[in-house]
């Protein structure tokens, strides 16, 4: 066997003490990650956030068809703070691989590397767990679906993985940057106006159509008003809205006083009690992150690209992608829509869904269920919270 130029390197780092079973493995340590990077870079990216096994340094091992993924790697770290040093392979070669995992055993010195073994090709993840079982250094998985860190080196064992992960940190592993977000208050005047709609919107809804009707005559420098039906439930949405100091009713005209009583009759109403619903059972729900109206635009492509999202929020390091549509009838590319969405910001572990007003086309019901996405119609809007706790496995 041909001498490895790094055995100096095993002597001088052989004080470092055996990792003990019941505590984090490098809690006691300044540690140098060493990721391999691969096409999903979320499982390189997370283990950054957690407290427990945080660094200021990553060593990368990159092969030259992972490059812009590499450089996506890049990015997130320095936003928060860390180094990344690269170093370079070939994805298939195994005896290549296993040089560059001790060359970057080698790179981390004086500090303790530790090897995420998750990404990369299986010949690189084999490679790369070998040379750091031979140096006696750390070795996990992430494992993404049971939300677990499995230790596989120096001792086998496994431990729950928190749950770290952002809205911009989703999007960024992704290759995105969150442009801005709306985070309203869900007990706020608007939110409680949506809240109170929600719980009964199969009545409101008609009136609220017939009101965006009417508003849609408005011109944005006009006063901002809309006749009244002649209908019980009319009656009592204009006088809920003239209670709570959003509107004045004039005979039989509403003339709105809030600039943001348009863009709730228009439609918001429904984004805002989604977001309401999901943040007010946010602990209930284990959601991490949520943000409303996100604009998303793209580091890697041209700004038309760029896009909104209606709600987007993350809960046990996944990124979750929902859209809300307050039409009679919700349109038929909505669900193409939402699956696009889902696969680009979140990759193959981002789930998505719809919550529509109206009841859905068997066609759209028949699609979301081979895509795996949730649908929420109107009728059950109220058990929201409910469905939405089943969905994200949080019941």
């Amino acid at each position: 066997m041909v001498p490895s130029p790094f055995k100096e390197h095993w002597v001088e780092t052989a004080e470092f003490p055996p990792l003990p079973i019941k505590s984090a493995p490098v809690y006691a340590w300044k540690v140098v990650h060493v990721a391999l990077v691969s096409e999903t870079i979320l499982s390189s990216t997370i283990p950054l956030l957690v407290p427990e096994l945080r660094s200021s340094r990553v060593v990368a091992l990159v092969s030259a068809d992972v490059r812009k993924h590499a450089e996506r790697l890049a990015r997130f770290a320095r936003r928060h703070g860390i180094d990344v040093t690269e170093v370079h392979t070939q994805p298939f070669d195994y005896d290549g691989v296993r040089r560059s995992a001790e060359s970057a055993i080698a790179l981390s010195r004086p500090f303790r590397a530790v090897l995420n073994v998750t990404g990369g090709t299986k010949i690189m993840a084999l490679a790369a767990f070998d040379a750091f079982r031979a140096h006696g250094r750390p070795v996990f998985y992430l494992d993404l679906a049971n939300q677990k860190v499995c230790w596989l080196a120096p001792q086998v064992r496994q431990s729950e993985l928190p749950a770290v992960l952002g809205v911009q940190d989703a999007l960024e592993a992704a290759g995105f940057a969150l442009g801005g977000a709306e985070r309203p208050d869900p007990f706020g005047l608007e939110g409680n106006i949506a809240w109170w709609i929600g719980q009964d919107a199969r009545r409101y809804a008609p009136i609220l159509a017939e009101m965006k009707r009417s508003l849609s005559a408005c011109r944005r420098s006009e006063p901002q008003r809309c006749r009244i039906q002649r209908d019980q439930a009319a009656g009592r949405l204009a006088e809920k809205l003239v209670e709570v100091g959003m509107a004045r009713r004039q005979g039989s005209w509403l003339e709105f006083l809030e600039p943001g009583t348009r863009k709730l009759i228009d439609g918001g109403w429904l984004e805002l009690f989604t977001y309401g619903v999901l943040s007010r059972a946010r602990e209930r729900l284990g959601i991490t992150d949520i943000a409303l109206s996100a604009r998303i635009r793209s580091y890697e492509r041209d700004a038309d690209t760029d896009s909104e999202l209606d709600i987007v929020f993350t809960a046990r390091n996944r990124l979750y992608v929902l859209e809300c549509k307050s039409a009679l009838r919700p349109p038929r590319d909505v669900v193409f829509r939402v699956e696009v969405l889902r696969e680009m910001y979140g990759g193959g572990l981002g789930r998505g869904g719809v919550v529509c007003l109206s009841g859905a086309a068997p066609a759209l019901k028949r699609r979301c269920s081979d895509l795996g996405l949730l649908l929420v119609e109107g009728a059950s809007l109220p058990r929201l919270e409910d469905i939405v706790a089943t969905w994200i496995g949080a019941s």
